[in-house]
């Protein structure tokens, strides 16, 4: 999540802008501090974030990623924004922590 290996934030919405279904989604998972690139991105390619989750992994630091689902076309209403927090300041897992294991399967 700290690199962008195969291709900038940019080049993804670009490539899935001409693919995407009227009802699709994309997902993406970036660097957290590309939130304008990813905008700026989406619009360049007709696509909207339709909404996002930012994930940090310890209470009181910076955020490790954030989680994009776009869509086609322009946006109907805001962005709908939701945050992970993965362990606490202490460093004990959150209940943020045991329900992505729970969606993963890990739980």
């Amino acid at each position: 999540a700290r690199g962008e290996y195969r291709a900038v934030v940019e080049a993804y919405c670009a490539a899935v802008g001409g693919l995407l279904a009227l009802v699709g989604a994309f997902v993406m998972c970036g660097a957290a501090p590309v939130e304008a690139r990813v905008q700026a991105g989406a619009m360049a390619a007709g696509l909207r974030v339709d909404a996002r989750c930012v994930v940090t992994g310890r209470a009181g630091q910076a955020p490790l990623f954030t989680v994009w689902t776009l869509r086609r076309g322009e946006p109907a209403a805001p962005a709908v924004d939701a945050a992970m927090v993965l362990r606490d300041a202490a460093g004990v897992p959150t209940a943020d922590a045991a329900a992505l294991r729970a969606f993963a399967g890990l739980a």
